[in-house]
């Protein structure tokens, strides 16, 4: 059974464990996501739990609305950046994370 034909709470569930078993959190923040409760949610519960967070800007207005903790050196501005090229800064930013610890 895929995860389309699967039970939500059994897909949140999954999401759920994913989440806390996550050593690095990607938060990915648009114009209406950046105020969203459940973006916002993750983003304090990865904050509690102690983990790094990435936060990936697909306009500006999402990085300028974002909480002052996500516009920091690893936020990635994904604006005009091809999903390939935004790929490999996310992989740029956790090889930097892994080595400043």
């Amino acid at each position: 059974m895929d995860e389309s034909t699967q039970p939500r709470a059994e897909v949140e569930t999954k999401l759920e464990a994913g989440s806390r078993s996550a050593g690095i959190v990607l938060l990915v923040l648009s114009d209406r996501s950046v105020g969203s409760p459940n973006v916002n949610f993750e983003m304090g519960a990865a904050i509690a739990g102690g983990k790094p967070i990435i936060p990936i800007f697909l306009s500006e207005k999402a990085r300028r609305e974002s909480s002052g903790i996500l516009r920091n050196d690893r936020g990635i501005r994904a604006v005009g950046e091809s999903p390939a090229r935004v790929a490999d800064r996310v992989v740029d930013a956790i090889h930097q994370l892994r080595l400043a610890s």
